[in-house]
């Protein structure tokens, strides 16, 4: 058997103690490290309300706002008239977002938004109907709840036409485009559009629309922070999926325009291995003029 020395016992112990100052060290840096990236959000923080929460005026514009989704998720009942959801995934499942990120649980089949501007027609970003063929195989949601499994037929709308800008040399083309649905909407809401006169830099304003894929998102605290000719700038907490969504006046309740691109949504925590959301220092929320893209490109 082997014995250790005085001197022997006393060097391990201060190797041990080392290796646990450096463990400690270590642990306090990936903390600090982790703490900095979560600490951030978007702009002034997240102030998404889910529209069964919102009031009931929002609930009425909301009634004109709907969702693009693949037809992968909407499994027809003919005996039933409604459709059932399949296999919809979480927003965590989806995207990889980490578990504190808000709606993390919730189901995320959208794309992108859209809203009504007549009984058949709704406008969306022309980005979300790059070709024809998204036509085909998405169709339009409305009044969609979370965690719903079921949808009646009256929620569900397809595409059968798409209408693009008419291409004008002397300006920027926008990206939109009108989509003609298969019917009327059932529950149809009439949207007030103003037109960019009636806003400036400074007001405030608000959206609807499916923030990352999720059931219909109210989002406001928000201003206008630069106000161009055909398009303003904001600091709206909007993500990926609501490109489409309708932006209002909060002073009139009327809409002035649409999101069609915005900054960086989340970051990537290599400690936790998931996405967390990333702040935003400057409104770079893109919201095309709507009236004006109308008159001049339809």
């Amino acid at each position: 058997m082997a014995f250790y020395t005085q001197q022997q016992g006393n060097n391990v112990r201060l190797v041990m103690q080392r290796v646990k100052l450096f463990l400690f060290i270590f642990s306090l840096l990936i903390s600090l490290d982790a703490q900095a990236i979560g600490n951030k959000s978007i702009y002034s923080g997240d102030d998404r309300v889910s529209i069964s929460e919102a009031s009931l005026l929002l609930r009425r514009l909301a009634a004109s706002t709907a969702i693009m989704v693949s037809n992968y998720y909407l499994m027809p009942n003919i005996d039933y008239d409604q459709y059932e959801l399949f296999a919809p995934l979480s927003l965590r499942e989806k995207k990889n977002v980490c578990s504190d990120v808000a709606f993390a649980s919730d189901y995320a089949i959208g794309s992108c938004s859209g809203f009504l501007i007549a009984p058949d027609k709704l406008v969306t970003a022309a980005h979300c109907i790059p070709t024809g063929e998204e036509c085909a195989e998405f169709s339009w949601v409305f009044g969609l709840e979370q965690d719903q499994d079921i949808l009646s037929v009256d929620q569900v709308y397809t595409c059968s036409k798409v209408k693009r800008p008419r291409l004008n040399w002397s300006l920027n083309n926008p990206d939109m485009v009108i989509i003609t649905l298969d019917r009327k909407v059932k529950h149809y809401y009439q949207l007030t559009i103003d037109n960019e006169r009636q806003v400036d830099k400074g007001d405030n304003i608000f959206t609807i629309g499916s923030p990352l894929g999720l059931a219909l998102k109210f989002s406001g605290n928000a201003k206008i922070t630069k106000h161009t000719r055909n398009h303003c700038l904001s600091n709206l907490d909007t993500f990926q999926g609501n490109s489409g969504s309708p932006v209002f006046s909060k002073r009139t309740g009327n809409v002035i325009g649409m999101v069609v691109s915005g900054g960086q949504d989340f970051i990537y925590n290599k400690y936790r291995n998931c996405f967390e959301l990333k702040y935003k220092r400057k409104g770079q929320e893109k919201v095309i003029w709507l009236k004006k893209a109308l008159r001049e490109h339809f």
